[in-house]
């Protein structure tokens, strides 16, 4: 029971540490954008970078726009 608590705690602190790194670098992110836009506003990726759902290549053309395309 003890050494699966420890496990947990553990795993626990890691994410935790985790996030806050993550917080940090946002905050970091945002506050550039603030000092050299005016403002805070930073676009972030939805997921991570190696996420195989995410599709980086060009868009797909219709049927339609194929068609009128010069």
């Amino acid at each position: 029971m003890r050494q699966w608590l420890k496990t947990l705690a553990r795993e626990a602190a890691h994410q935790m540490g985790s996030e806050l790194k993550q917080m940090a670098a946002h905050g970091s992110h945002e506050l550039a954008a603030t000092i050299f836009t005016g403002s805070a506003f930073v676009m972030y990726p939805r997921g991570s970078h190696d996420d195989p759902s995410v599709d980086h290549g060009p868009p797909q053309q219709t049927q339609n726009e194929q068609g009128r395309e010069m």
